[in-house]
């Protein structure tokens, strides 16, 4: 702690041809005026292993904590140790010239093996909001891939969450459950993560959006194809009535017989089908109100 190097390597400089293992150790307080202001190691037939260690509150010009510039044919090795408090004029706190795995990396979970790590490096990086990771120790941003249609990957997901029933979602890309679109009136969806709904077959219909399933249509109406092309449900007109469920026709919807008459819509049995009152008439199918006789005629009935 509190050592102090010209150039390269404030805390530990390993130019030498020889593996390097750090474990269970803290590289504190140190600096070097070029770069690792921890740990510089530097020698491409050697390795290093920096296992449960802990490279903190270092400085230096670049590659605050460690610089690592190993072997081209092996790779060297990072696990469970973290890298807090490092400052460098240029914000990187690990410069990795050659290749570093990093350990473990869970599903959800990405590094990459080269390059500049900037801030503080306490392990693997989440896979980012609308990216899933399946395997263990991706190397991309990307993890394994875009999350796919029907579904939604939020930040650190390893496996893609299905959109619920009801809803669908047909782009690449989602990453959160509100993204997941309801289904539309008069169509529905059964299954989880979905790119589509389905339409409402003939003689059923969904009144709200979000259906995970159709309802028959139901006595004192039919079923019919509306102006967006969904299935909505239409009452029978007053003067008519519909005993049956499931009908798709307003041919299904029964005229109330000559001299009754029905005001209600909606009808479900021809017990609304009222006969007209003395001095009334209702004089064709399907009336809705019984009208007065004109004058110079009567109806006793």
């Amino acid at each position: 702690a509190d050592c102090t190097a010209g150039r390269n390597g404030g805390g530990i400089a390993m130019t030498q041809s020889a593996d390097f293992s750090l474990t269970d150790s803290a590289v504190t307080n140190n600096a070097a005026n070029l770069s690792g202001g921890g740990v510089s190691f530097s020698h491409h037939a050697s390795t290093a292993t920096l296992m449960r260690s802990n490279l903190s509150d270092n400085r230096a010009r670049a590659a605050s904590a460690l610089f690592y510039d190993g072997s081209i044919s092996a790779s060297g090795s990072v696990r469970d140790s973290f890298f807090v408090g490092n400052v460098a004029d240029n914000n990187v706190t690990i410069e990795a010239v050659s290749e570093l795995s990093w350990h473990p990396c869970t599903p959800g979970e990405w590094m990459p093996t080269s390059g500049a790590f900037k801030d503080d490096v306490m392990g693997c990086y989440l896979c980012p909001a609308q990216y899933f990771g399946t395997a263990k120790d991706l190397t991309t941003e990307a993890c394994s891939d875009i999350c796919p249609i029907g579904h939604f990957c939020g930040e650190g997901t390893a496996d893609p969450t299905p959109c619920a029933k009801g809803t669908f979602m047909p782009l690449l890309g989602a990453s959160l459950a509100s993204d997941c679109l309801n289904c539309p009136r008069g169509q529905y969806q059964s299954k989880s993560g979905q790119a589509k709904c389905i339409d409402c077959s003939h003689g059923t219909y969904s009144s709200e959006t979000g259906s995970a399933a159709c309802e028959p249509c139901q006595s004192g109406g039919y079923c019919v194809v509306g102006e967006d092309g969904s299935m909505t449900r239409q009452v029978c007109p007053a003067g008519t009535y519909n005993p049956e469920n499931a009908s798709s026709s307003v041919d299904s919807c029964l005229r109330c017989p000559a001299g009754t008459a029905s005001s209600d819509p909606g009808a479900t049995s021809n017990a609304t089908c009222q006969p007209c009152l003395a001095g009334t008439v209702a004089r064709g199918d399907g009336s809705s109100v019984c009208e007065m006789c004109p004058q110079g005629y009567y109806q006793s009935d």
